[in-house]
């Protein structure tokens, strides 16, 4: 399993975002996976986890994380973040990794 970097992407805190990834093996063939989620932490710091969100698989080489609006409303700054796929053998792989720019909600009158 390769690593793939993402761009950086980005989001305003509260709202709702749909992210979605499809899985290879390092040959570039599509992988079959059981399961996957996506861990953030703000940058930097790797030991500190802000957010686990657990993604949906379909069809079996691909997955999709939806954010809702109360997974990230708290949550301001960049962010760095981590995809953890598990293959249909139980092998577990930190697939992709990219940074995640969230800027607060602009107040409304």
């Amino acid at each position: 399993m390769s690593v793939c970097f993402l761009e950086e992407d980005s989001m305003i805190a509260g709202s709702r975002k749909t992210m979605v990834f499809d899985v290879y093996d390092e040959s570039g063939s599509l992988l079959n996976i059981s399961g996957a989620k996506v861990v953030f932490c703000p940058y930097g710091e790797y030991s500190t986890t802000s957010l686990e969100k657990t993604g949906t698989v379909n069809p079996a080489t691909r997955f999709t994380i939806t954010f809702t609006p109360e997974d990230t409303i708290s949550l301001s700054g960049v962010y760095s973040f981590q995809t953890i796929v598990v293959d249909t053998s139980g092998n577990r792989f930190r697939d992709c990794e990219g940074d995640m720019v969230i800027s607060p909600a602009i107040r409304e009158n």
